[in-house]
């Protein structure tokens, strides 16, 4: 295995968040003992040091540094404003989990810039990040046997929370499921996963700073779960994420179902 010899902008923005969510939150890298995953996702698998002590657990799945997708449609980049967007976002979610004593693991799907992976693990992307997200609910989410779990998603890291519906049983774990949708991403959807879709239908919540209009991703057949729009025009994932932490606050400790409308 070789690493890509010229440090790109994805990577350096990943290493500096890390860094920083370690200094701010004192958020622990997650030891990952499959070779291919290590070397794919090594220091993009984070967690709070209590996570198997913790009655609430909240699991972050993002795909920040993806700039191909945040930037879709963008003319040009501002290194320090893209930097800036993704820590203030992202330095929030963690903290108003932190400040109510909630455990967190934030898992980045956006692999680590490698070539010469073997040949099966290169077909799709998303083979390595079915892989990673089954691995971290296996090995830790899994067995926080006190926990009520809520999976929040960013964004691009919509597809793999339809490979974990369907490549393991997370309903009896899983509380709620709140997705973030901001311009230029698409929720994700889980159909003809036997016994899921319901489920995910009365207890999925999906913020959303596009217009909502398009019956093919947020429509009732969907299957989605319930849409609060937070905006009228076009936000980027980022503002989507920072306005919607007071409406999950209220969500959380309500403990009703995400999918029932608020009063």
């Amino acid at each position: 295995l070789e690493y890509v010899e010229a440090a790109h902008f994805p990577t350096i923005l990943k290493e500096y968040r890390s860094r920083q969510l370690y200094l701010s939150h004192k958020l622990y890298q997650l030891p990952i003992v499959d070779d291919i995953l290590k070397q794919a996702f090594d220091g993009l698998v984070l967690c709070s040091a209590d996570i198997f002590r913790v009655t609430t657990l909240i699991l972050f799945i993002h795909n920040f540094g993806d700039l191909h997708v945040e930037l879709m449609g963008e003319a040009s980049v501002d290194v320090n404003l893209e930097k800036s967007f993704i820590m203030d976002a992202s330095g929030e979610m963690v903290g108003w989990a932190r400040q109510n004593g909630y455990g967190f693991i934030d898992l980045n799907v956006f692999a680590n810039n490698l070539k010469n992976l073997p040949r099966d693990a290169m077909k799709e992307t998303v083979s390595l990040q079915r892989k990673i997200i089954t691995y971290v609910w296996d090995n830790f989410v899994e067995i926080a046997e006190d926990a009520s779990v809520y999976l929040v998603a960013y964004g691009g890291a919509s597809f793999p929370i339809s490979e974990l519906f369907k490549a393991r049983d997370v309903t009896k774990k899983l509380k709620g499921v709140a997705q973030i949708i901001g311009k230029s991403q698409t929720p994700a959807q889980v159909t003809r996963v036997t016994g899921a879709d319901d489920w995910f239908v009365k207890n999925g919540v999906v913020y959303v700073g596009v217009d909502s209009k398009d019956e093919a991703l947020f429509g009732p057949r969907a299957g989605i779960g319930r849409i609060e729009q937070l905006s009228t025009t076009a936000l980027r994932g980022p503002v989507v994420m920072q306005r919607c932490i007071p409406r999950l606050d209220e969500l959380v400790k309500s403990g009703r179902p995400f999918g029932h409308n608020l009063a």
